[in-house]
């Protein structure tokens, strides 16, 4: 379609009247489930159709520590074990993979540094969350990143300063598309 972000993708299928596929897939194995990948693909081109979007239905025991993996019954969907293997995810065949909210809670085990050897460091920049700029920031983290410059002034308030003193405040999306509406349109 020759757009540049999923939001975009969707835009142009509600423009074209176009109904989105969306296929949840996960073999025994990584390999098995790009097979598998590439099966439907093949058969969806061939019928003269395609599928959009593929949620990866992964082995929840990713979220936890290695050591911790083996106490954990086996799922039916394949972990992705190594940098490698997360590097092909979305590069395989031509279908936008996602991943649902195991994958934050997997980043997380993951730790940064192996992520950062997985994904690389980003440019350093100040101006950034944790001080680096991201890889290859997304739509949806674009678009974030101007609703909260944008609603930043509210929250130098003396006030609300002092409700959230010493607490964290984690901002974590893994499906919002369209939801940020309520921030700028020029953002």
């Amino acid at each position: 379609m020759g757009v540049d972000s999923e939001l975009a993708y969707k835009r142009q299928c509600i423009k074209n009247r176009h109904i989105m596929f969306h296929a949840h897939i996960g073999m025994s194995s990584w390999p098995a489930t790009q097979q598998a990948l590439a099966f439907l693909f093949e058969g969806m081109g061939q019928a003269g159709g395609i599928v959009d979007r593929a949620g990866l239905c992964l082995d929840r025991r990713m979220g936890a520590r290695a050591h911790a993996r083996r106490q954990i019954p086996a799922e039916s969907g394949p972990t992705l074990d190594s940098p490698e293997m997360w590097q092909t995810v979305g590069q395989h065949i031509p279908i936008q993979p996602h991943m649902g909210d195991l994958m934050l809670y997997t980043l997380k085990q993951l730790g940064p540094a192996a992520f950062e050897r997985a994904f690389g460091q980003g440019v350093t920049d100040e101006r950034q969350p944790h001080g680096r700029r991201s890889v290859q920031p997304t739509d949806v983290f674009t678009l974030l990143t101007c609703c909260i410059e944008e609603l930043r002034p509210g929250f130098e308030d003396p006030r609300l300063k002092a409700a959230v003193a010493n607490r964290k405040i984690v901002i974590a999306s893994t499906d919002v598309h369209n939801k940020l509406s309520r921030c700028s349109p020029g953002c």
